[in-house]
């Protein structure tokens, strides 16, 4: 069976999101009153890609200067640890670097027969919180 592989892994620290019931909502606005309650976090391997750094997204007025990106977490690996990665989890550190960034959403990579589907999991981010109610 081919497994795919990471290239240059990093530890990676997530704390995801609670229970939506654990969350005080505003239901007008569709947003937290507040933080929204985590977990605590997680310590993962994943391959990083900095959007932000590798292609920067020009404006009129300069360049954006949110950080943006994608981890690559490697399916098996998840389930090996029972981690679900949903949209507003945050991510508290990236190799050496402490951040403040939040999953925002995903696509799935590495398709292989063997593998009946996708072998990697990217979980785009970014450093704003989503601010609607995972569904």
């Amino acid at each position: 069976m081919v497994q795919p592989n990471l290239i240059h892994p990093v530890p990676v620290y997530v704390e995801r999101v609670a229970d939506a019931d654990d969350t005080l909502w505003d239901e007008d606005a569709n947003e937290p009153i507040g933080e929204r309650e985590r977990q605590s976090a997680v310590r993962l391997r994943a391959q990083v890609r900095w959007r932000s750094i590798e292609d920067p997204d020009w404006q009129w007025a300069g360049v954006d200067e949110k950080t943006r990106g994608y981890l690559v977490f490697r399916y098996r690996d998840l389930e090996r640890r029972g981690v679900t990665i949903e949209r507003g989890d945050r991510i508290t550190k990236v190799g050496k670097r402490t951040v403040n960034l939040f999953v925002t959403g995903f696509e799935d990579a590495a398709h292989y027969t063997d593998l009946g589907g996708a072998g990697f999991l990217l979980a785009f981010f970014e450093d704003r919180t989503p601010a609607e109610r995972a569904r």
